[in-house]
């Protein structure tokens, strides 16, 4: 870990896939800082075989796994403990994203620990009200998990983006497949510390 980089970050040589951490064969990339142009630390950019593997797995979760078939009331539980451990995050991840974007600590703070649990908090306390059977004229909507998700999350707004794309999708019942702008590696580790 580069001395520059006061944070705990894991994994900067690897790629967390199905939960696991696979170590990468490939050399580190920088992550250069756009405040300053200095690089920050080196990490392993996923490969396309990476996301095969992730594609793979997620497809295999939601057929074979227990996630989509769980009762929405275990689902919030499950996903609230998520939230729980982004949360206990905060901190360390609003320093990783002032480092890599060149956003403020402030505007992190405002963004992820005002806005972003606000938005995943108010999800988990509504959907176990939400009508999964619905009767419209003559049509019955049914909501259910449709499959894996691909949740593609930008570098301005990677913390935030797992409350308005992530956890809706967890709450669905879906497996997710979580890809972080290249410029997010920091955030993209500490956020999978936090799913695993």
């Amino acid at each position: 870990m580069n001395h520059n980089l006061d944070i705990a970050i894991e994994g900067l040589d690897s790629q967390c896939i199905g939960g696991i951490w696979h170590k990468s064969s490939h050399d580190l990339q920088p992550v250069v800082s756009p405040a300053n142009e200095q690089i920050i630390t080196h990490i392993a950019l996923p490969t396309v075989q990476n996301a095969d593997d992730a594609a793979q797995l997620a497809r295999h979760a939601f057929d074979h796994g227990p996630w989509p078939r769980l009762s929405i009331d275990e689902r919030v539980r499950q996903c609230a403990r998520l939230c729980d451990a982004m949360e206990s995050r905060l901190p360390a991840l609003n320093r990783a994203w002032a480092l890599e974007s060149g956003a403020t600590i402030s505007h992190g703070e405002l963004i992820n620990d005002q806005v972003g649990a606000s938005i995943w908090r108010k999800m988990l306390s509504i959907a176990s009200g939400i009508s999964w059977e619905e009767q419209r004229d003559d049509a019955l909507l049914l909501r259910e998990p449709i499959g894996t998700v691909l949740s593609i999350m930008t570098f301005n707004g990677p913390i935030i983006l797992m409350a308005m794309k992530v956890i809706p999708a967890l709450l669905a019942g879906c497996t997710v497949i979580g890809k972080h702008a290249p410029e997010s590696q920091l955030t993209s580790r500490l956020l999978s510390e936090a799913v695993n």
